[in-house]
């Protein structure tokens, strides 16, 4: 028999966001530099989707555009970490151990490319277990490409600029009409959701 809720007993997260933000969270001279790496090493993303059947889903180029590199490299990861744990104490307060699959990827968005909605959290490969993303804006020279939440917020990309968001929210990366757009994107990981 359902035992009815008292809402007044339950532990609330008054400090919850839906997004934060960190401006110069990088330097200009460490995106341009980040820019040329991905410039160097992307190669052309072919996604995965979850077809509701398994966990390794099936590849879906309705999904997204753009071209993905992976980086390893301790100094990136450590930013990513600090900045991951100071915002998941302040705000988040989910269960976070580290990042997922140890590496950060760079992201090349080139004229027609897109992301489209999605979150982060879901049940193909080992998603289950990412609490809170991060995307890093590298610059800004180029049109269409906005970053948009569920809610339609539209994120400025200022280079530099970090936001960190729970990996369960739904955004989305319009189509680029001009130029070519780069990011850096970073996960945090956790035992899935109790």
């Amino acid at each position: 028999m359902y035992k009815k809720v008292d809402m007044k007993d339950l532990k609330l997260n008054t400090n919850f966001r839906w997004w934060l933000d960190r401006k110069n969270f990088i330097s200009e001279q460490e995106c341009s530099d980040l820019i040329e790496r991905i410039d160097i090493d992307c190669e052309r993303k072919v996604k995965n989707t979850y077809d509701g059947k398994s966990h390794t889903g099936k590849q879906d180029p309705a999904v997204c555009n753009l071209n993905v590199a992976l980086y390893t490299d301790a100094e990136m990861l450590t930013k990513y970490w600090n900045a991951f744990y100071l915002a998941n104490q302040l705000n988040f307060n989910f269960d976070i151990v580290g990042l997922h699959n140890n590496e950060y990827t760079g992201h090349k968005y080139e004229v027609g490319d897109w992301y489209t909605p999605h979150s982060d959290f879901h049940p193909s490969g080992n998603f289950s277990i990412v609490k809170l993303t991060s995307v890093l804006f590298l610059n800004d020279e180029y049109e269409g490409g906005d970053f948009k939440f569920f809610d339609n917020t539209i994120v400025d990309p200022e280079p530099g600029r970090l936001i960190i968001f729970p990996s369960f929210a739904g955004h989305e990366v319009k189509p680029i009409t001009k130029g070519v757009r780069y990011t850096s994107v970073c996960w945090a990981v956790g035992n899935t959701f109790k």
